[in-house]
């Protein structure tokens, strides 16, 4: 085992703090132009028990949320295609419920403000673990199900 399996599978057996059985309900959209991310997130999100469904490009990620329901989208915030802010904006016009949590490898106050001016949830600094993500995710989740 490479070191970097060894650090993935380590960070797999994290203690998560949230009861599977409601990640269950949720249904995710996550979004990366990024094969190798999209995988990592999607998987991490499965592995918790959410319900996912990934999409390598921003375009296709809003034909899906115009054929049905998320509750949740994370989504990358630089991608090729259409970058984060503009799949955050597009998205809130189809479906203003889902809740919307970015991922970034680049702290930068100015688009991070632009993303909460325009309804993002929460964002994800990269690298982060599968502990952060969970948290993040359903802590975005806990909002929808206040409102």
């Amino acid at each position: 085992m490479h070191t970097s399996e060894a650090t993935q599978f380590s960070i797999l057996e994290e203690p998560i703090g949230h009861p599977l059985c409601e990640a269950q309900k949720f249904d995710v959209l996550v979004v990366d132009d990024d094969p190798d991310v999209l995988d990592v997130v999607s998987l991490a999100m499965e592995v918790l028990g959410y319900r996912v469904t990934p999409a390598l490009r921003g375009e296709v990620a809003l034909e899906m949320l115009e054929s049905r329901h998320f509750d949740l989208m994370i989504t990358d915030l630089m991608m090729e295609d259409m970058d984060g802010i503009a799949l955050l904006k597009q998205s809130k016009r189809i479906c203003p419920a889902t809740r919307v949590l970015l991922m970034t490898g680049y702290y930068d106050p100015g688009t991070l403000q632009e993303a909460v001016d325009n309804e993002a949830d929460d964002y994800l600094l990269k690298p982060f673990s599968i502990k952060e993500l969970h948290s993040k995710a359903a802590s975005c989740l806990e909002k929808r199900s206040h409102n």
